[in-house]
């Protein structure tokens, strides 16, 4: 049997004290969910961190990204419509997987959520606990950003014919066991464009400190370029195809 396994080492151990990533409510994310909700339709949720789609590299067709392949998420709602999907990359792809469907879909221009933070470090979010987080950053972190601005271009909507996908987490299954619980039946992804606004006076040692915790959180390879927005200091992360919107059915696909 194989199938991957890859997980964030450090990372929730510095973001998350008293509980894991998945039991904490993480309200970046939930607003963002919602976004993808809205834009997309309801039967597509966020997906917690992004990934990338594969490229003709991928002679195989055994990264993520396929639509076919069979997964575990973690998932737990929006505000107030979305779903979020939380990976550790816990998925088998058919072998091989069939090549998706592509067409252009719609973009997200540069949409901002205001940190729910005060000065202090407390959450301003009725009913949060100390475990709570925004877009995986602990209210430590989180106090000194003042917002984020998510702009998703070149937007492409993967899928395939049900046919098609349905064999596809057949062959999953039989090669992999029944030890997942969804397929994932279509993915949205595009060119990611991250901006993380910072409180005025900030250390650049400070805003790379948060800026890896980000980068770790969201599987991001590209380091963040600081830059400055009406003399407050930005991070600037870009992605190209991150998947960042999924579709996931429970197993067995009717």
């Amino acid at each position: 049997m194989r199938y991957f396994l890859r997980y964030s080492f450090a990372l929730l151990a510095v973001l998350v004290t008293s509980l894991s990533a998945t039991q904490a409510r993480d309200f970046g994310y939930e607003k963002f969910a919602d976004v993808v909700s809205q834009v997309y339709g309801s039967q597509y949720g966020a997906v917690v961190p992004f990934f990338q789609m594969p490229d003709a590299s991928d002679i195989a067709h055994q990264q993520e990204g396929y639509p076919g392949a069979i997964w575990n998420f973690s998932i737990t709602s929006g505000r107030n419509r979305g779903t979020i999907y939380t990976q550790k990359d816990q998925y088998c792809p058919p072998d091989p997987a069939p090549a998706p469907f592509a067409n252009n879909t719609t973009r997200v221009n540069n949409w901002l959520y205001r940190s729910e933070v005060s000065v202090s470090g407390q959450f301003t979010v009725s009913g949060a606990t100390p475990a709570d987080v925004i877009f995986q950053l602990t209210a430590i972190d989180a106090k000194y950003i003042t917002s984020y601005a998510i702009a998703l271009t070149n937007t492409k909507h993967y899928y395939l014919p049900y046919n098609v996908l349905k064999d596809a987490a057949s062959r999953a299954v039989a090669k992999c066991g029944s030890n997942f619980a969804y397929a994932l039946t279509s993915v949205i992804a595009g060119d990611v464009s991250i901006k993380v606004f910072f409180i005025a006076g900030v250390s650049s040692d400070l805003i790379f400190n948060i800026g890896s915790h980000i980068k770790a959180n969201l599987h991001l390879k590209a380091e963040g370029k600081l830059g400055d927005s009406e003399g407050n200091p930005v991070l600037v992360f870009t992605e190209v195809q991150q998947v960042f919107a999924i579709r996931a059915d429970p197993l067995p696909l009717k």
